[in-house]
């Protein structure tokens, strides 16, 4: 049963993740929007939950790296939205 949880919230989170991400790609200064910091913030949390270590490092990494874009000087640079792109992909 909390598989299946978890399984419907991630699927739910991932797809803000890929909905929002052509913002980031489109509009280079465009602040990021909240909802990914919130997808994944989450992802990381309920994957903590279940034990998959793996994707809870991963939500992480990508919750800073969207941290980073935005304390960047330059938040369209290929090499920060790459990153951003891998993890999402």
């Amino acid at each position: 049963m909390l598989y299946a949880i978890f399984s419907e919230e991630a699927t739910n989170h991932l797809a803000t993740l890929l909905r929002e991400l052509p913002v980031l790609e489109n509009e280079e200064v465009t602040p990021t929007p909240h909802d990914m910091y919130r997808a994944a913030h989450t992802l990381a949390s309920i994957s903590a939950t279940v034990g998959i270590s793996s994707l809870n490092q991963l939500g992480h990494a990508l919750e800073n790296a969207l941290l980073r874009r935005d304390l960047s000087a330059q938040p369209g640079s290929l090499e920060a939205l790459g990153v951003i792109r891998q993890a999402i992909k």
